[in-house]
């Protein structure tokens, strides 16, 4: 193999690449993430290999695995990158004034209920600034952020590795919701009575574990045969309890919809941290800290 004899001949987009393979665990996983085509990444593997002289990858039945040389170099090449995305946060700071664009990463409902007054506030003070919303799972958004491809996210649930800056923004907590027309309104909590004599308006187990803790809590209390209708997202569900389709426990957060109503569920004790994570080496960016500033301002006012 031709071995490259200095950094010019190695495109760093090639560590760029192996760095996503290596922490995504695949090469399909990393082609995604990148947003290229699994031959596209395989090819920047052969092609990065070839610079270095060395096999950095063996098969493993159908997968592959890093070789010798590959675990050698992966926790190098990870700094690299890390360094790099350093360098060009720093580059962005130079700006004294906020501008350009800020990569937001969040989960849907947290960018609707928590996230939106503060973008348009945001927007409305810099002109010169906009915001790139990207809605999705945190898994795959922080991978994303640890690579500089997004400046914050947010999300509900367990929080990331102390690589990352970690800033909370409230609690989930489960609420019922029903029309405010409702006589429940009267009542200080929901209890399992008033679940047993409605109908029921549900998500099912879908991976998330605020949903399925709710889930699990209907069936420990035999409450599952009350579950009339299951609906896709928290929005549909909303509106099914306006319609008077049955009760819903739903994020407290989420429950701003004019209409409905929300108590607590007697016997059902789930709390989840909403929270924001940015990148140590984003601090001193003005986009970033101007939204930090701006959050800090709208939570000292609560």
């Amino acid at each position: 193999m031709h071995v490259a004899k200095d950094l010019a001949q190695v495109d760093l987009n090639l560590l760029h690449t192996f760095r996503a393979v290596v922490t995504s665990g695949g090469v399909g996983l990393a082609a995604r993430q990148l947003r290229r085509s699994q031959p596209a990444v395989s090819a920047r593997l052969r092609q990065l290999e070839a610079h270095l002289g060395v096999a950095l990858f063996e098969r493993a039945g159908r997968g592959l695995v890093l070789s010798v040389a590959g675990r050698a170099i992966a926790d190098e090449v990870g700094r690299i990158v890390d360094s790099l995305q350093g360098v060009l946060d720093r580059l962005r700071a130079a700006s004294e004034e906020p501008t350009g664009v800020l990569r937001i990463g969040a989960l849907p409902t947290v960018s609707a209920y928590v996230l939106a007054p503060l973008m348009a506030g945001f927007l409305a003070s810099f002109a010169g600034t906009e915001i790139d919303l990207k809605v999705g799972l945190a898994v795959e958004q922080l991978a994303h952020l640890r690579r500089g491809q997004l400046d914050l996210v947010a999300s509900v649930g367990a929080a990331p590795r102390a690589d990352l800056e970690v800033i909370e923004l409230g609690r989930a907590v489960p609420l019922a919701a029903f029309p405010a027309r409702s006589a429940l309104k009267k009542r200080a909590r929901i209890g399992l009575d008033d679940l047993r004599a409605h109908a029921l308006v549900g998500f099912g187990k879908i991976g998330d574990p605020f949903f399925d803790a709710v889930w699990d809590f209907l069936e420990e209390h035999d409450l599952r045969g009350n579950v009339r209708l299951t609906a896709p997202n928290i929005q549909t569900m909303q509106q099914l309890v306006l319609h008077g389709a049955g009760i819903a426990i739903l994020p407290g957060y989420t429950i701003q919809t004019p209409g409905l109503a929300a108590l607590p569920v007697e016997g059902l004790a789930l709390s989840q941290p909403i929270w924001l994570a940015v990148r140590p080496s984003s601090r001193g960016v003005p986009l970033v800290e101007r939204f930090l500033a701006a959050l800090e301002g709208i939570h000292s006012n609560r």
